[in-house]
């Protein structure tokens, strides 16, 4: 970077639950991933948490 600042990659899509659905190691690239609608439904019905929201 110009400024001097320097980064070192390892871009990730991860899950909330922690899974590593992507990943780009070096290099330049867009890191993209695939959504399962089911499974986002299943998780965040398992929070109690989400239960307390005020829409």
């Amino acid at each position: 970077h110009q400024n001097g600042r320097r980064t070192w990659g390892h871009s990730m899509v991860i899950d909330p639950w922690g899974d590593v659905l992507a990943m780009q190691a070096e290099g330049e690239a867009v890191v993209t991933a695939a959504l399962d609608r089911d499974r986002i439904a299943r998780h965040r019905e398992s929070l109690p948490a989400l239960g307390h929201r005020v829409v």
